[in-house]
């Protein structure tokens, strides 16, 4: 089965990408679940717990030296990277989609 649409989480192309045989981890059910998106909406990158890293490796911080613009993460989140939880980073890819509700942290363009 093949979908189509954007991954919640990060953002992914869903076109072509097979719900066949593949598995969800339980910190993105349950972090899926905690802020009602549904499991098919997930590319299975994410859902196998494989966060994408934002990066664009066109690091340019923002006037207060805060943020980056091209990916949109704070220095702390970009250092915090490697050793974040799953459901960390799967936080972040929403807040810089725009999908955070209240306490976003909107991209810096």
């Amino acid at each position: 089965m093949s979908v189509g649409g954007v991954c919640a989480i990060c953002g992914a192309d869903l076109a072509g990408d097979s719900k066949q045989a593949r598995r969800v981890v339980a910190a993105v059910a349950e972090f899926a679940a905690s802020i009602g998106i549904d499991e098919g909406a997930i590319c299975t990158a994410c859902a196998g717990g494989a966060v994408p890293s934002p990066c664009v490796s066109r690091c340019s911080l923002d006037a207060a030296k805060v943020r980056c613009r091209s990916c949109g993460r704070t220095l702390d989140q970009i250092q915090a990277w490697s050793s974040m939880s799953i459901a960390e980073r799967c936080r972040v890819r929403l807040r810089l989609r725009g999908g955070s509700g209240a306490g976003g942290e909107p991209r810096v363009r």
